[in-house]
């Protein structure tokens, strides 16, 4: 199964019992062969009273995208180690979960697909973060986001429960739709390479799987990615604790003063390789 992963710095709210500062929220349309296939909502937030920080991750295809359903929660520490996940997927209506809690130096993962269950552990090591994280342990890392950083690294991939080795390679500032600079970041994670169109604040703005002839596009508002698509309001507000407006982005503040230019097309805006099986490489990794 894949999914698509995204993030950013803005709004402070207060959330009972404690402080709670939300990053990002937004929803973003996904492309395959030049249809909408489906879309994911994202939001991230760092929780001040206890130093921790949490995603949350949903996504939803059609048919055209192998009717996949996913959510993903993650919790991480102030360094971004990660401290707990849970991962529900659906394809097809096959479901599988995984749970997951550190304990000491290792993370304890609890497996159920179909009537099977079963139990593994990974060892939790200096800089390992989560992969649906990547580009907030990048802005806390030492090396921060900036041009010409050239690094490996390694994360826990939340619908495997294992740790995967990826690179990625930052380029120079460039102009992007609405006037917005973006740093272009090639990505390669799980034998699969993108590139993402990041702000300074590291918001993702977009991603592009050229050899896939996938696109995922951030969008102002719920309305315009969903548009076409079931968006199944039970599960999403059980999972989020209420519907996310997707309006906390740069984005959507352009899109409201009518400085954000829509693409003109539901085409992706780079050559394809065809033939991309229902389903497959949707699951770009935010490194991003």
């Amino acid at each position: 199964m894949k999914r698509v992963l995204f993030f950013k710095l803005m709004v402070l709210f207060f959330s009972s019992p404690s402080w709670a500062q939300v990053l990002f929220e937004g929803y973003y349309r996904m492309y395959a062969q030049d249809q909408a296939i489906g879309y994911s909502v994202h939001k991230y937030e760092n929780d001040i009273k206890t130093k921790e920080f949490k995603s949350w991750v949903f996504v939803k295809t059609n048919e055209k995208g192998g009717n996949i359903t996913e959510s993903i929660y993650t919790l991480s520490d102030e360094n971004m180690s990660p401290l707990s996940f849970s991962y529900t997927g659906i394809q097809n209506g096959k479901a599988v979960t995984l749970d997951g809690k550190k304990e000491g130096d290792q993370m304890l993962i609890t497996i159920k697909e179909g009537t099977g269950q079963k139990k593994t552990k990974v060892g939790i090591r200096p800089g390992l973060h989560f992969s649906a994280v990547h580009i907030y342990a990048l802005l806390r890392s030492p090396a921060g986001l900036k041009p010409q950083v050239q690094t490996p690294y390694f994360a826990l991939t939340e619908e495997t429960g294992t740790i995967d080795e990826g690179s990625l390679e930052i380029q120079n500032l460039m102009p992007f739709r609405g006037g917005v600079e973006v740093f272009p970041i090639t990505n390669t994670f799980r034998k699969a390479k993108f590139i993402s169109y990041v702000t300074r604040e590291g918001e993702i703005l977009e991603i592009q799987a050229q050899l896939q002839g996938l696109k995922v596009e951030l969008m102002p508002n719920r309305a315009l990615a969903t548009e076409g698509l079931n968006v199944p309001e039970g599960a999403i507000k059980t999972f989020f604790g209420a519907i996310p407006s997707g309006e906390i982005n740069i984005v959507s503040r352009l899109y409201k003063n009518s400085q954000w230019p829509l693409s003109s097309k539901e085409n992706p805006s780079f050559s394809k390789e065809k033939g991309v099986p229902p389903g497959k490489g949707i699951h770009i990794k935010k490194g991003n």
